[in-house]
C-alpha cells in the first residue's frame, strides 16, 4: 500500500483469527508476526467489533485455550478507540439520522468508556479471571431494537422470496445483477417498516439512503443469500445471520474486509458495497509491502 495514502482500516472475520491461532488455512508464524509488523509500524489499523468478540466468546466453553488465544490477539493487536457498535445500533443509528437530514450517523464506534469497559473485561477473559456471563453484562444490547431487527429481515426476505418464486413459476428467473436492481428498493422498503421513520426516508429518496455502507451491506448481502438459496440452490449456512452482522459492520466502518469463507467473500462480492475491498489475509499482507 502506498505510504502516502491513508491508513486502511481492516476488519476481520473471525475465522481470520481462528486461523491465526490453529496455524491453518494456509496461515504460519511468519504471517502472524508479519501482522503484527503492519500493524505496529501503522501499514495498517485493525478494527473488531461486539459480534468479533461475542462469536469468539461462544467458543470458550467448547475449546477454552484456542478462545482466550484468539482473544489475546483480538485485545493485543485491534484500535480500541474504534471499536465497532453491534451492526444492529449501527442500522438503526443510520436510518434514524438519515430520516432526520439525509446523512448517516456520525460514528459507528463505541464511546470511549465503553469501549475500555469491554476491553478490560476481554482482557480478564485471556487471563481466565472472568467468563461469557461477565462479558454479556457489559454489553447492554437493546433487546427490543433486536426484535424489532429481526421482524424487519424478516418481513423484507419474506416479500423477496415470494417475488423469486413468481419468476420460477414463470420459467423466466433473472440473472443476480439484474434480479438486485429491479428489487433492491422493495428489499429496503420493508425493512425501514420496522422503524417508524419509514416515511421520513421515502421522501429524502430510499436511493440516497441505499448509498449509506451500511444500509446497503445489509439489503446487498440479504439478498444475495436470499438469490443464492432460493435460486442457486445453496444450503443456508447456520453462521448466516453472523455474516450479515459482520457484513454490516465491516461496510460502515472499513477500508477492508479479510475474510476466509469463500461463500461470503462472493456473496459479498457481488452485493457492490462501493468503498468496502474483500481479500484474504495473504493478499492483505501482500498488499502491505506495496
Amino acid at each position: 500500500m502506498n505510504a502516502r495514502r491513508e491508513i486502511p482500516l481492516v476488519y476481520f472475520d473471525t475465522n481470520v483469527f481462528d486461523n491465526l491461532v490453529k496455524r491453518s488455512g494456509g496461515l504460519g508464524e511468519a504471517d502472524e508476526l508479519d501482522l503484527r509488523t503492519a500493524v505496529s509500524s501503522e501499514r495498517l489499523i485493525l478494527v473488531a467489533s461486539h459480534t468479533t468478540v461475542r462469536e469468539t466468546l461462544a467458543a470458550l466453553e467448547s475449546r477454552p485455550e484456542i478462545a482466550r488465544a484468539q482473544l489475546s490477539l483480538i485485545a493485543g493487536m485491534i484500535d480500541w478507540d474504534r471499536f465497532i457498535r453491534f451492526s444492529t445500533q449501527i442500522l438503526e443509528d443510520d436510518i434514524r439520522h438519515f430520516a432526520f437530514n439525509g446523512e448517516r450517523a456520525n460514528s459507528v464506534f463505541e464511546r470511549e468508556q465503553q469501549a475500555a469497559g469491554i476491553r478490560s473485561v476481554v482482557q480478564s477473559v485471556v487471563d481466565g479471571r472472568k467468563g461469557i456471563k461477565e462479558y454479556e453484562a457489559a454489553m447492554h444490547e437493546d433487546r427490543e431494537f433486536k426484535r424489532g431487527f429481526r421482524r424487519g429481515i424478516k418481513e423484507a426476505r419474506a416479500e423477496t422470496e415470494a417475488a423469486v418464486e413468481e419468476f420460477r413459476k414463470a420459467g423466466a428467473i433473472p440473472a443476480f445483477e439484474r434480479w438486485f436492481e429491479d428489487g433492491w428498493e422493495e428489499y429496503l422498503r420493508f425493512f425501514v417498516r420496522s422503524y417508524d421513520v419509514a416515511e421520513s426516508c421515502e421522501r429524502r429518496g430510499l436511493n440516497n439512503l441505499f448509498k449509506i455502507p451500511s444500509v446497503r451491506a445489509m439489503v446487498g448481502l440479504g439478498m444475495s443469500t436470499i438469490y443464492r438459496t432460493a435460486v442457486e440452490g445453496k444450503v443456508l449456512k447456520s453462521s448466516a445471520s453472523r455474516d450479515l452482522q459482520h457484513g454490516v459492520c465491516a461496510a460502515a466502518a472499513a477500508d477492508i474486509f479479510v475474510t476466509h469463507d469463500d461463500e461470503l467473500a462472493f456473496l459479498l462480492g457481488r452485493a457492490g458495497i462501493k468503498g468496502l475491498r474483500v481479500m484474504s489475509l495473504r493478499e492483505l499482507l501482500d498488499r502491505s509491502h506495496d
